[in-house]
């Protein structure tokens, strides 16, 4: 699975996609990282071929700040031949435990960081 964001470095209210290119049929978990927030999940589903999400026109995932700080964050992508469930919400403990757990089990974890500036 190549994972590929539309860019690395965003500013506040930027418009983010995430590319996936599975090599198979598969099904796939999206996670969005903050220091704040922990890991939260955007997306799960099946994929088949390459697919740009978020994949509905009537949504759009836009980057955030609260403050006038860089906020250096995180996308993670689970996949998996079989179907995944996920809570909403994981702490980074929580997130850590589970992803250490899947990955032993054979499960892609593919992630890729990214920063949102002022």
């Amino acid at each position: 699975l190549e994972v590929q964001l539309n860019r690395s470095s965003f500013t506040n209210n930027d418009n983010m996609t995430i590319k996936l290119l599975p090599s198979r049929s598969m099904f796939v978990a999206v996670f969005n990282w903050t220091e704040e927030y922990g890991f939260v999940l955007l997306v799960n589903k099946r994929i088949d071929s390459r697919i740009q999400l978020p994949d509905d026109p009537r949504i759009q995932w836009r980057t955030y700040l609260n403050d006038d700080q860089p906020s250096d964050e995180m996308m993670v992508v689970l996949a998996s031949d079989m179907q995944m469930n996920f809570k909403l919400k994981y702490t980074d403990e929580q997130f850590v435990m589970i992803s250490q757990k899947l990955a032993k089990m054979g499960v892609l974890v593919r992630k890729i960081s990214f920063t949102i500036n002022p």
